[in-house]
């Protein structure tokens, strides 16, 4: 299988953790791989061990969304998009601050 029968992935959040590993897994699989974080430094560590592509991308802005849609097409057809990237905050979710939710 190569990258060109599996298209592009997108993982937000993969500069470490859960994004990391999904981003790694869908190299294996012979995906051209996308990874973003908000920490610069990470996200281009994670992509040069992962052999994928970094860019540094905000997930809670849609016009980031749209920057890196772009650019990920720009590899190839995009087939996968993961959004792995949040901020986890304890306590029950209908007691979360509206501007905690976005």
């Amino acid at each position: 299988m190569d990258s060109m029968s599996t298209g592009v992935a997108v993982v937000t959040g993969a500069a470490r953790g859960f994004g990391r590993e999904i981003a790694r897994r869908l190299v294996a699989r012979g995906h051209r791989v996308v990874v973003t974080d908000v920490d610069a430094a990470a996200v281009t560590v994670a992509a040069e061990e992962l052999g994928a592509t970094a860019i540094v991308a905000d997930a809670r802005l849609a016009t980031e969304h749209r920057r890196v849609a772009a650019a990920a097409a720009e590899l190839g057809p995009v087939t996968v998009w993961v959004n792995n990237a949040g901020v986890l905050r304890a306590g029950r979710a209908w007691e979360q601050p509206e501007a905690d939710a976005r």
